[in-house]
């Protein structure tokens, strides 16, 4: 997700999380949304996004430009 579209989440929205570390992907609902711009080692912008999964009983946190 561009950092533009990541701005714009709101909490509830949904979003796609990838397969990380041998977890499957699945689709979350956000649950909180940093508002400071990091960059990553590529040179690409990101906030962090807390997303809630399996009924809200677990909550992951990921940088936005490995979410949709």
């Amino acid at each position: 997700m561009n950092i533009n579209k990541a701005l714009e989440l709101k909490k509830g929205d949904k979003v796609i999380c990838p397969e990380d570390r041998g977890e499957k992907g699945y689709c979350g609902k956000v649950k909180h949304i940093s508002r400071n711009i990091n960059k990553s080692y590529q040179g690409i912008d990101y906030i962090w996004v807390s997303v809630s999964h399996n009924n809200g009983n677990s909550v992951t946190v990921w940088p936005s430009h490995r979410i949709n």
